[in-house]
């Protein structure tokens, strides 16, 4: 009779934990239904055909085959909608010993209406896993202890696939997971043991590389972890200027094959890279233009240390600058011809649809979604430094972290972001949702930290 209750309740508990999961999965997705479609990007194309590029994973197309394989486009916005909501109730839970529903589905409520969060866990993109690939390493580096078993285990394979889902994921969990290893053995008073805990995300993360770079042996025939990065990276340093005063000194002399464009090179990044009469096409694509670009990028680093140097810190500031949500989510992609690949896996009812939504017709409140972000960005950014800040003389337990490691996350991803592949809003703004939430916590955990105060003085005076 007994078991049977425990089981009951066991039943009850996790039914009760899968309706919240929905709840909040619903709610971040919500946007993304009054659009009356998911958000899609150019890029979005090669994602929902699972189509392999040499400049781009394939591995993010094959989670969004999900979407294909029932027939529905919007399983993907969900799929991502519920593993975020997985993840902020078990760092939730992590840190304050219990979850109280109600005040999770706000919390997810107010992130939905004041933060990038909607625009990216309904985004057709790679980039939602940059924030699930933090959240995830998080809980394993830190609160895995807290973790039911079956979890846990979960979570290691998350974290592996979501650090192949986006290249810059892999290069962000690095330096998480060394910054963590250099805090635990500082933290602990330089012991080597301290580093233990350190040792399973590593390997998730070498298991991730070590694919990333099977696959593109398998589908480019190079064993490399991002073969398209020196044209990227050269993009960038010619939009900055450094890359372009190298090419004009050193052309004809150099014998480079951009030498013939080197007067009339183009300083904006996309239309280097993406624009059809840029110089990507022109050099006959990523593959045929990689050896050049890889020379040209380490020359100009080795001439101009102190000027890439600059430009990358300069990069890094402005990045603080440019984190509007939805800015890139817009009309554009119709002249991509993003439809027809729609139309081509979900059929003419999914492109019709899409032609109808808001996005469309660029018919999101762009305005007030800046007007809102331009208030909240700088704000959480501020009390996410000041938090982390004041709980440093605490960080020898584990609750007090999340503040001081979102910031390090946010930092990192926009110094590689800005420092490799240029300024775009939306590299910042898929993660400035996370300062947010950390907000969120800190307060929880003031107002929590109070009351038992208010609670013990009470008992102590009675």
């Amino acid at each position: 009779m007994k078991s049977a209750l425990v089981d009951n309740a066991w039943l009850m508990n996790n039914f009760k934990r899968a309706l919240l999961m929905l709840l909040c999965a619903t709610i971040m997705t919500m946007p993304a239904i009054i659009n009356g479609f998911p958000f899609i990007f150019q890029d979005s194309a090669d994602y929902l055909a699972a189509l392999p590029r040499f400049y781009r994973l394939p591995v993010y197309g094959w989670f969004a085959k999900i979407g294909a394989l029932f027939d529905n486009i919007w399983l993907i916005a969900f799929a991502q909608g519920l593993i975020i909501s997985h993840l902020l109730y078990y760092v939730t839970k992590s840190i304050f010993g219990k979850v109280n529903y109600g005040l999770l589905a706000l919390m997810v409520l107010v992130l939905t209406l004041i933060t990038s969060l909607p625009y990216f866990s309904a985004f057709m993109m790679a980039d939602v896993f940059t924030p699930i690939l933090f959240l995830t390493l998080y809980l394993l580096l830190f609160h895995s202890d807290t973790l039911p078993r079956f979890t846990y285990y979960y979570f290691w394979v998350l974290a592996i696939f979501a650090a192949m889902a986006h290249i810059t994921n892999i290069y962000l969990g690095a330096g998480l997971i060394i910054f963590a290893a250099f805090f635990k053995w500082a933290r602990s008073g330089f012991a080597l043991s301290a580093l233990k805990p350190v040792a399973l995300p590593l390997i998730l993360l070498s298991v991730s590389a070590g694919s990333i770079m099977a696959i593109n042996q398998y589908y480019f025939k190079t064993f490399s972890l991002s073969p398209a990065s020196p044209v990227f990276t050269l993009a960038n340093l010619v939009s900055q200027g450094s890359a372009k005063e190298y090419i004009l000194n050193s052309c004809p002399d150099a014998d480079f094959k951009i030498c013939q464009f080197a007067k009339a090179l183009p300083t904006d990044v996309n239309e280097f890279i993406w624009s059809r009469t840029g110089i990507v096409m022109k050099m006959r694509g990523f593959s045929a233009y990689r050896n050049e670009a890889k020379e040209i990028v380490k020359n100009t680093i080795a001439t101009y240390p102190k000027e890439v140097a600059q430009q990358a810190l300069m990069s890094f500031v402005k990045s603080f600058e440019k984190h509007t949500p939805a800015v890139e989510i817009n009309s554009s992609v119709i002249s991509d011809n993003l439809p027809h690949y729609i139309k081509k896996v979900y059929g003419e009812k999914v492109r019709r649809d899409f032609l109808y939504s808001a996005q469309a017709s660029d018919g999101l409140p762009y305005d007030a979604i800046k007007k809102i972000d331009n208030i909240v960005y700088p704000l959480s950014l501020l009390a996410t430094i000041l938090a982390a800040i004041i709980f440093l003389p605490r960080v020898r337990d584990n609750k007090y972290l999340f503040p001081l490691f979102t910031i390090v996350f946010v930092m990192g991803n926009n110094f590689i972001c800005a420092a490799a592949s240029g300024l775009f809003d939306r590299y910042q703004a898929r993660v400035s949702w996370l300062m947010v939430f950390a907000v969120m916590l800190v307060i929880g955990i003031v107002w929590q930290e109070w009351r038992g105060k208010k609670a013990y003085n009470f008992l102590k005076q009675n």
